[in-house]
């Protein structure tokens, strides 16, 4: 058997494989029962053996506490509690991954391949894209390498269709996330020509949960005993009953593409339901909207003009629900088009990467590079040129259930000629401006000595119009000192900077930049200011997860005298080693730190109580006068996560340094 090619595209609901060979692309039926998908789910065995896709569903209705339905939604938060223990997210995933790899490898008389794509969300980021890699690496994937989702697409869907210099746009509505992006055709394929948008969690998944709750509005009625066990099931059988419930809503929606009424079986109730495609449109419009929304949000992050692009390309199987096209036509006035295979499309346009991606390159043109599947995250190179301090470091947000409650907070500092100016940025929580300063005196005035208030007035703080000034005195160092403070809400953020009187002038001539970051999927301060001869600037970003507790906190100084590498390294470590009695040292490696540095890594142990900790710094240090500092701590059971929190924390590659 001849040299063929696989591509993997591993979704939140299904998994979908292609391969290459003899310069043809198919889809894999991977589990033989005639379908050109798997279930993207894992059960756990009691014996600690990992069970996927109908073999997965089946086992769940007798044990669902040992089920996970959609490892790629869990994808941030590190490990899943599953029957009696925590598995590392990245051994789902894995499982997945090497169960289709299997299968192909199977269907081709145990041949490897010659090359493997896994494909991603074009908006995921350094911390998810190395829980990835690592999966990739446990589940054995031999020569494997990484494709944005929406470049794969358009590889399949448009290489032939465009020119180069041209744009595109590609519209991916799957089972759990959405993701829009531009794409910029070049000579050898496709790059994303500006940050891509998205909403996730939002996906098929999504809409049939708006049926479920539409159905319980029909039914709880007069059948609200046996819809909560359906809801809830008891039991097993209970179980199948809403297993099979899921199925036919699953069922109702596809069908309702393609006809305008449609009728659905409650199991358990033992009744017909039917729906419309008017009121399907109506449940879930307000989610289609939304994905609307962001495709228009990615193409003017991409600055092209819509009626430019060269077409807008719908995949994903959420993509054919008619109202989807309807909505795009509504708002921008453009027909997209609509892809017959499209849930495959993406593991197709992967599968056929590395042989000139099949559709339109010419004899001898060779395809782009997909990225390598290292287990380090690649190296970022930022510029470096002198001028104003720029603030570098930069929070990736994650997403569904642990992005929620979780807190991202800000600390800039200014020091020099005897002044100390802070701006804090943290969330608004709902406060206008007003309500921010009404906050920050509340605190203030409570807790300086000798306050006296002596006034509030508008002001642009930090560059921005709509803010207040506060001027008071207090009592430090045994003398009376004044003081301002500066506030001003934007978007959901709320920024306060104070300092005493003798530092205005430095004071105005902090601003906060504009930024092509979301802020919904970055966190960063984004201050700039012209650097006084001889002050000390420092800035720091804390993430605090809402679900597990988890903190990360990455620290920047930069000093007009800088010290040794070493000597940096040996302070920050022996500061460590203050501030937590009972600490000792368990090793210092060599290390890499905010994505691109190269530094030192030192593990420390300590206790609280009962309980072991370890605390991780990566510590970097440059000739220009920055240094670097990202510190977790966690309980020793969990080391397996520093990895992915770690890689939460990044250089901003946008932002120039300064020297």
């Amino acid at each position: 058997m001849g040299s063929w090619q696989l591509g993997i595209d591993f979704g939140t609901s299904y998994t979908v494989a292609a391969v290459f060979e003899n310069g043809q692309v198919k889809v894999m039926d991977i589990e033989s029962n005639g379908q050109s998908r798997i279930p993207s789910v894992v059960f756990a065995n009691s014996d600690g053996v990992l069970l996927v896709g109908a073999h997965a569903q089946h086992q769940a209705i007798f044990a669902p506490e040992r089920f996970e339905p959609s490892p790629k939604r869990c994808i941030s938060d590190g490990e899943v509690f599953l029957g009696e223990e925590f598995i590392p997210v990245s051994d789902l995933i894995a499982a997945v991954l090497r169960k289709v790899y299997t299968e192909a490898c199977r269907q081709h008389g145990e041949v490897i391949p010659s090359a493997t794509r896994v494909t991603h969300p074009a908006e995921w980021a350094a911390a998810r894209l190395n829980i990835l890699r690592a999966a990739i690496e446990k589940a054995g994937l031999p020569n494997a390498a990484l494709v944005p989702e929406p470049v794969a697409a358009a590889a399949w869907i448009a290489m032939a269709r465009t020119a180069p210099g041209s744009h595109i746009a590609v519209y991916d509505f799957g089972g759990g996330t959405f993701d829009a992006a531009v794409l910029r055709r070049t000579p050898d394929g496709f790059e994303v020509a500006g940050p891509p948008s998205g909403r996730d969690p939002l996906g098929g998944e999504d809409l049939d949960r708006r049926i479920m709750e539409h159905l319980g509005h029909l039914l709880d009625a007069e059948n609200r005993d046996q819809w909560g066990l359906l809801m809830n099931p008891p039991d097993a059988s209970w179980r199948r009953s809403a297993t099979a419930l899921r199925a036919e809503v699953q069922r109702a929606k596809e069908t309702l593409s393609d006809v305008m009424v449609c009728q659905l079986w409650v199991p358990g109730i033992e009744k017909e339901v039917q729906i419309t495609r008017a009121e399907l449109d109506e449940l879930i419009g307000p989610d289609v909207n939304e994905t609307v929304k962001s495709l228009i949000e990615a193409i003017a992050a991409a600055g092209v003009e819509p009626a430019k692009l060269e077409g807008i390309y719908l995949v994903g199987g959420s993509s054919r629900i008619p109202l989807v096209a309807d909505a795009i036509w509504r708002e921008m006035g453009i027909r997209p088009t609509v892809q017959d295979n499209p849930k495959s499309v993406v593991a197709m346009g992967a599968a056929a990467w590395g042989s000139a991606l099949n559709t339109g390159a010419g004899p001898g043109q060779e395809a782009p590079e997909a990225e390598s599947v290292p287990v380090e995250a690649p190296v970022v190179e930022v510029p470096v040129e002198t001028g104003p301090f720029r603030c570098q470091l930069l929070l990736v947000k994650g997403a569904g259930s642990e992005e929620r409650g979780s807190v991202y907070t800000g600390l800039f500092v200014a020091e020099g000629a005897g002044a100390t100016i802070r701006v804090r940025d943290e969330p608004a929580n709902g406060r206008d401006t007003l309500g921010l300063a009404q906050d920050v005196l509340q605190v203030r005035s409570t807790r300086m000595p000798g306050f006296v208030d002596l006034g509030v007035e508008p002001v642009d703080a930090l560059g921005l119009p709509g803010g207040l000034e506060r001027r008071f005195s207090g009592v430090a160092g045994g003398g009376v000192v004044e003081m301002f403070e500066r506030y001003v809400v934007t978007g959901s953020r709320a920024i306060v900077l104070a300092g005493p009187a003798e530092s205005r002038e430095v004071a105005d001539t902090i601003e906060l930049a504009s930024s092509s970051l979301p802020d919904d999927k970055y966190f960063d301060l984004r201050l700039t200011l012209p650097v006084p001869d001889g002050w000390r600037i420092s800035e720091r970003l804390v993430l605090v997860q809402g679900k597990t507790g988890h903190q990360v906190t990455a620290d920047r100084m930069f000093s007009q005298t800088p010290m040794s590498q070493a000597d940096w390294y040996d302070r920050q470590v022996s500061a460590l080693l203050a501030q937590t009695p009972g600490a000792a040292v368990v090793s210092r490696a060599p290390g890499r730190v905010l994505n691109r540095l190269e530094g030192e890594e030192v593990l420390v142990k300590s206790s609280q109580g009962r309980t072991a900790l370890l605390t991780t710094l990566w510590l970097a240090a440059a000739e220009d006068g920055n240094a670097y500092e990202v510190t977790i701590t966690l309980r020793e059971k969990e080391k397996p996560l520093f990895t992915a929190l770690a890689a939460v924390a990044l250089l901003n590659p946008n932002v120039v340094a300064r020297r």
